[in-house]
């Protein structure tokens, strides 16, 4: 969904991101208009989404991504940052066609894997099994019957 990214995404702080102006333009919008919509809804952008730079961070991303330099004309802040779950926030917030278009892509992936995941009943009759063949059982695994009954009493 988001392969035009793919190869734009660095790691800062342990975390695949991508900056802001690579999003922006992914959508269609400018810089400012996407970190003015990532200021209107914070909650919808908690750290683990996205995050602001700090000075040391944001120059070493200006040498490895080779973006703008400061007093030539670029960004006076130090540039936002978007792990996937950020960029797909993004598709949220923004009103473009390509937002639209991945926002329906991403909503129609979860209900694909959803339909995938119908494993209740499965999930049931396997410890329903292993119930049965450590029924008795002095050396069944330490904590094996806390989970049958937890999982058991969801029924």
């Amino acid at each position: 969904m988001l392969e035009k990214l793919k190869n734009q995404y660095r790691t800062i702080r342990g975390k695949q991101v991508v900056l802001d102006a690579d999003v922006a333009r992914y959508y269609g919008v400018s810089t400012k208009r996407l970190n003015e919509q990532v200021r209107r809804h914070p909650p919808r952008f908690p750290e683990d989404a996205s995050f602001r730079l700090t000075a040391e961070e944001a120059a070493e991303a200006r040498r490895a991504w080779a973006t703008d330099r400061p007093g030539r004309g670029g960004s006076q802040h130090a540039p936002r940052v978007f792990t996937e779950l950020g960029v797909l926030m993004a598709a949220y917030v923004l009103h473009t066609q390509q937002a639209a278009e991945t926002a329906v892509t991403l909503v129609r992936e979860i209900v694909a894997s959803a339909d995938k995941l119908d494993f209740g009943r499965d999930v049931h009759s396997e410890l329903d099994d292993v119930e049965r063949r450590f029924a008795g059982e002095p050396a069944a695994p330490d904590g094996i019957w806390e989970l049958i009954f937890r999982v058991t009493q969801s029924k």
